[in-house]
């Protein structure tokens, strides 16, 4: 279950940073996924020229970045990259200013943003059109954030509902 400024969110996100592809506990709910999901996750393209647009689009609709993450660096994603390296991250979190939601920028996936590109679902959501991210990967997602942290009950029930649903259709 997605609310409504979850909604709203993804309309304008998408409306300006359309290489997004969308992934996480809204894209499970796409696929009919009930589970309450607070933020909207995204692998981003690594295209230098998607990315200024991406952190252009960002500021412009008031989010600001996670404390640990400035504005500079978010300019240039080869020394963002490093950082989160350093400190352990897979993600850029941020929050927009009036309504708190929170956004979750997949960086550290940016390598697979091409492949996933290719086999995304194309939706759309009151009249924005959106890459969502195929089933199996977003299982591959769910399963590497599982790697990273196994606590993450969220990405385990997210999960068990993915792979069930892949079986399901996989005998459909």
């Amino acid at each position: 279950m997605i609310a409504p400024n979850h909604v709203e969110a993804l309309k304008e996100i998408a409306a300006r940073a359309p290489s997004l592809i969308l992934v996480g506990g809204t894209a499970a709910w796409l696929y009919g996924n009930e589970r309450f999901t607070r933020d909207l996750d995204f692998v981003p393209s690594p295209e230098r020229r998607a990315w200024s647009a991406l952190m252009g689009a960002l500021r412009e609709l008031g989010y600001i970045p996670h404390r640990k993450y400035s504005w500079t660096l978010l300019a240039s994603l080869p020394n963002l990259r490093s950082a989160m390296i350093l400190r352990g991250d897979v993600n850029v979190p941020f929050r927009h200013t009036k309504t708190g939601m929170q956004i979750d920028l997949l960086v550290h996936y940016g390598k697979r943003h091409k492949r996933y590109a290719k086999r995304a679902l194309k939706r759309t959501v009151d009249g924005v059109k959106i890459m969502v991210a195929r089933l199996e990967d977003l299982i591959e997602l769910k399963e590497d954030a599982l790697r990273h942290d196994p606590d993450r009950i969220q990405d385990r029930q997210d999960l068990a509902y993915l792979t069930a649903l892949q079986t399901k259709q996989g005998r459909a």
